[in-house]
């Protein structure tokens, strides 16, 4: 399959923007601190998903508030387990491989809401905006091909958070840790439960992996 130009992202300046905020300047997220593995417990007493629907009559969060909240609250949970600094790395960029980065870490967050049905019950990679070159040549695919070509996309997907991390190694001369923070938050967007999950996937079942094995604790949004 020929692929159309615009089908690698492309972020600008990625190197440099990653070496000046994570290689030591002001704000760091990199202090060589070796974490505080065990340190667990949530801030608000009571899970927000028991395993199935919630059911909700109020305003739902939108996709764009969702991923907003779950990135912020993973930031804060994260510096509270670890005693370290932990940074959105989505300020002033486009498609940031990752998400949040610190102590070692590179973060990806994906978050859903406890109304979210069977089908959405999950934590995936998603394929962003296509460029308008893009949109044009998938939506001149066949069924097969376009299926072909979505699955190229999702390999290229976690290829660059590959990659990411291995510049970000070379960077600070240490091992930058690939992990994924998956939040379930309350339809309110008050509180959430929050699970992490070593290293990156391209899709985790809240079944399989909202679990004690990697919950992390309940924590209210401030």
């Amino acid at each position: 399959m020929i692929f159309p130009p615009d089908a690698v992202p492309n972020v600008k300046d990625w190197d440099e923007y990653i070496l000046e905020v994570y290689k030591g300047g002001p704000g760091s997220g990199f202090h060589g601190h070796s974490g505080r593995p065990g340190k667990v417990g949530g801030s608000s007493p009571g899970k927000v998903w028991g395993g199935s629907q919630e059911q909700f009559e109020g305003n739902k969060l939108s996709k764009l508030q969702t991923g907003e909240i779950g990135e912020q609250l993973a930031a804060k949970v994260l510096q509270e387990q670890f005693g370290a600094e932990f940074r959105t790395v989505n300020e002033g960029i486009n498609n940031a491989p990752i998400d949040v980065a610190g102590d070692h870490m590179a973060v990806e967050v994906k978050t859903g809401l406890a109304t979210n049905g069977v089908t959405a019950q999950h934590w995936r990679a998603t394929l962003g905006q296509f460029g308008k070159g893009e949109r044009e040549f998938v939506n001149k695919l066949s069924p097969a091909d376009k299926k072909e070509y979505l699955a190229f996309r999702r390999e290229q997907i976690m290829e660059r958070k590959y990659s990411t991390v291995a510049k970000m190694s070379d960077m600070i001369g240490d091992t930058v840790k690939p992990f994924t923070v998956g939040v379930i938050l309350a339809p309110d967007g008050s509180k959430g439960d929050v699970f992490m999950v070593p290293d990156f996937h391209l899709r985790l079942p809240w079944k399989d992996y909202a679990t004690d094995e990697y919950y992390v604790g309940t924590f209210d949004v401030d």
